[in-house]
């Protein structure tokens, strides 16, 4: 499938207004190239188009400058200390908005024309810009008034604008059904911002008179407002319409908010923020192009702890980074080993600092180019990482975007490794400006000018297009045994505590949306911290999407256009109907874990058509059966079977479990033993299952013992066991 047929595209997969014709050459040390480039005088005062053509970055949307109203830039500090002085250094140069002692960094804003203090900073080892975050929907927003229908009566109609999920996964009827409707929970949005645009008229206080939002003046009887515990400056609202979505299925439910702008950290602790304030359901749509592809970043680390620690069902949307080519996925390309080959010729210029002497470039299954053919218009920026932990990294790869007829390069990506200690190449594109078919080729440069040693084996090295638009030809269609194509669910997206949620159209639950991201998502080291990580043997797989549920959902303002209705389309707005669901389990069953309510999901979920679950998870959620299915509930059966094997003053106990667990998670097993009155005496230990020793029995006394089983709606005891003498 071309992208350039599809009528409606969700924003990743969209053409945005950015120039990058720029070249960004290497970094300076402590600066990373993009800031370098930054801090020099021409750029400190050009307008925000000169300086996104310049930098090779998109001028808004996902990856453009992250600045605030007094066009400070956004930058993510590595430190050697994080200590008071350290922050209070910082904090002379601009706005320290979040300090990670675990991580040994600080995120900071900060006025371009300060920047060449930050690298005479003593504490200081590297600085990089923040980008904007990806957000995986549409972000074409009305300007029009919304509309409140009014009866015959003249009363307002409540929520006249309503979502189309609500049938297709079956939530409505869910809610009769079960008798519930949200209400006892409390679910928490991350995004770009909820009642701040400037592109629409359509605010957050008509949301609520239409009864599109809970607030105080809402018509539908929920005067509960959304709670804003930190908005965005520069977004389009992207986050109110994911609320509304929410409110349509869990109308009960309270609703909070918290931007995911500012840079990873950032984020991480508006995840964390949301959960100390009562959610227990939390959804973003937000993702970094620096998230590691092979390790748990800060992000994860963050969705790690809420679910642990708070109990809260994290969601978030797989991403729209899809891209099918003669019916195969070819939006990632990776290889497991990062051999060599000569590199092709490159025109250099006095922009570019490519070094000649690198003579070795990442062979793409024998050829030293990735070749693309790209519309006019069309788009490419690639996002390069190889698997060597964060803080420990042995290679140097550069990534250079070049004209296949004239070799002359259109974008770079230097950064120096040996500073920033990231496994990355931060993206830079390229947008076709001509009025014809381009054909470029990406080159993957291996650097050994700068003091690395190099891996003593070549590294796995993984590129996702992190936008492809106007495709129309590559020479790579099939994952041969030399490559992978098609997995393109990256960082906190795809990790070990994340519901990733895919997307079908609100029309169609037979097959996902083309652009929907697949998985799975491999990593093979630890979470990234301050220091390099251990290798995981064997890597952890992680199947992900989790789940599929509804987009192109009408809104009363955010999306695109479409036969007069506003249809919020990308898995930005599958991503919160599928945690509506989730708060409609949890309202029901208050006391039930977060395992469980993933558990409840994939297992009551319906099938989308034949597709893979690297496409659509365990399936489309199905709200009528997963809250049918809590109906089975209950305590667990008894154990069964207890053995005893006595010994002076202990005994030893094998028992066969409940067949019946409750349809939940047992939690644990105590094991008692107590002898006859009326000298009464006895023994308990807590266990998490299998043989038990229960000591400080009294030896030559008699005892029979008994096993409890216990999950999270209560217990139940076994039969006793057999008389025996200790």
């Amino acid at each position: 499938m071309v992208l350039a047929a599809v009528v409606v595209i969700p924003a990743q997969a969209q053409t945005r207004n950015t120039s990058g014709t720029g070249l960004v050459g290497r970094s300076s040390g402590v600066l990373s190239a993009r800031l370098a480039q930054l801090a020099t005088p021409n750029l400190q005062s050009a307008s925000v188009t000169e300086r996104a053509r310049a930098l090779s970055l998109p001028t808004t949307g996902g990856g453009s400058l992250s600045t605030d109203n007094a066009g400070r830039v956004a930058v993510l500090v590595n430190l050697k200390s994080t200590s008071t002085a350290t922050i209070d250094q910082l904090k002379a140069l601009g706005t320290v908005l979040n300090v990670s002692t675990t991580m040994s960094r600080a995120t900071l804003q900060i006025n371009p024309a300060q920047l060449g203090l930050l690298a005479a900073s003593p504490n200081v080892r590297f600085a990089d810009l923040i980008y904007a975050p990806l957000l995986a929907s549409s972000y074409s927003a009305d300007t029009s008034a919304v509309s409140h229908r009014s009866s015959r009566s003249g009363k307002v109609v409540c929520n006249p604008v309503k979502s189309e999920s609500d049938v297709q996964l079956r939530a409505a009827l869910a809610r009769v059904n079960s008798k519930v409707n949200g209400s006892g929970v409390t679910i928490g949005v991350l995004s770009d911002s909820y009642d701040t645009s400037t592109s629409t008229t359509i605010d957050a206080a008509q949301d609520v008179k239409a009864g599109e939002l809970p607030g105080v003046g809402n018509p539908c009887g929920f005067p509960t407002p959304v709670k804003v515990l930190a908005d965005g400056q520069d977004g389009l609202d992207e986050g109110r319409a994911m609320l509304q979505s929410i409110h349509d299925l869990a109308p009960g439910s309270r609703l909070m908010f918290a931007t995911a702008d500012g840079g990873e950290d950032v984020m991480a602790a508006n995840i964390l923020k949301l959960a100390r304030a009562g959610a227990k359901v939390i959804v973003d749509d937000a993702s970094y192009y620096t998230e590691p592809f092979f390790q748990s970043g800060a992000i994860d680390q963050a969705i790690s702890t809420v679910t642990t620690k708070y109990g809260v069902s994290y969601f978030s949307a797989a991403g729209n980074g899809n891209v099918i080519y003669q019916g195969h996925n070819v939006s990632s390309w990776e290889t497991s080993s990062a051999v060599t080959t000569t590199c092709p010729k490159l025109l250099n210029s006095n922009i570019s600092k490519y070094d000649p002497r690198d003579t070795q470039c990442v062979s793409f299954g024998g050829y030293p180019t990735y070749q693309l053919t790209i519309a006019p218009g069309g788009i490419v920026y690639p996002l390069v990482q190889w698997a060597e932990p964060f803080n420990g990294v042995s290679d140097d790869y550069n990534v250079y975007l070049i004209d296949k007829n004239t070799s002359v390069i259109l974008a770079d990506s230097e950064d120096d490794q040996a500073y920033s200690g990231a496994p990355s190449e931060p993206y830079g594109g390229w947008q076709n400006e001509s009025g014809r078919n381009e054909t470029v080729q990406i080159v993957i440069v291996h650097d050994t000018q700068r003091g690395l040693p190099g891996a003593a084996v070549p590294p796995r090295l993984k590129m996702i297009f992190a936008t492809l638009t106007g495709f129309i030809k590559t020479q790579f269609v099939k994952s041969t045994s030399r490559y992978v194509l098609g997995p393109s669910i990256f960082g906190h997206d795809g990790g070990p505590d994340t519901i990733s949620v895919a997307a079908v159209p609100y029309n169609n639950s037979r097959s996902p949306e083309f652009y929907s991201s697949r998985g799975p998502v491999t990593r093979y080291f630890g979470p990234v911290t301050g220091t390099a990580a251990a290798k995981l043997i064997p890597p952890q797989i992680i199947n992900a999407p989790s789940l599929t549920a509804t987009d192109g959902n009408a809104t009363s303002f955010f999306g695109n256009m479409v036969n007069g209705v506003h249809r919020f389309y990308g898995t930005s707005d599958a991503a919160p109907n599928a945690a509506a669901v989730a708060a409609l389990l949890r309202s029901l069953h208050p006391r039930i874990t977060a395992a469980q309510v993933k558990s409840m999901l994939q297992t009551f979920a319906a099938p989308v058509g034949t597709q893979p679950a690297t496409a659509v998870g365990a399936g489309l959620v199905d709200a009528l059966a997963a809250l049918a299915g809590t109906r089975q509930l209950g305590r667990p059966g008894a154990a069964t079977a207890i053995q005893v094997a006595p010994a002076r003053g202990r005994v030893t106990l094998h028992f066969r479990a409940p067949t019946n667990t409750g349809h939940l998670r047992i939690i644990n097993y105590t094991a008692t033993c107590f002898s006859a009155a009326p000298l009464s005496a006895t023994r308990s230990v807590t266990f998490a299952g299998g043989a038990v020793e229960v000591v400080g029995l009294t030896p030559g006394r008699t005892y029979r013992c008994l096993i409890t089983a216990t999950n999270v709606l209560g217990s139940q005891r076994s039969a006793s066991s057999v008389a025996f003498k200790a």
